[in-house]
């Protein structure tokens, strides 16, 4: 069976409102962004209760602007997108 494929990439990602490259965050698909969150920051080691979601149909990343509520921080965790369990 021959499977067509019609995505291609289209060019670098913005790094613009990223958030700092982290190991082992969790990062879940919501059908229009990607989430991403917590993990251990690289240079440091630190675990991080922070993340940000990125849109591709306009490149753009919002990062995390508040903590209040969130999680404690934590890396190697899981996350799901609706409908999964």
């Amino acid at each position: 069976m021959v499977v067509s494929q019609t995505e291609a990439w289209t060019g670098a990602t913005t790094l613009t409102g990223a958030p700092i490259a982290r190991e082992s965050p969790s990062a879940a698909w919501t059908g229009k962004e990607m989430i991403v969150w917590g993990g251990r920051i690289a240079l440091d080691g630190t675990s991080v209760n922070t993340g940000a979601k990125y849109d591709p149909v306009t490149n753009t990343w919002t990062g995390t602007t508040t903590t209040t509520g969130a999680p404690p921080a934590r890396r190697l965790h899981t996350a799901s997108g609706p409908g999964r369990r």
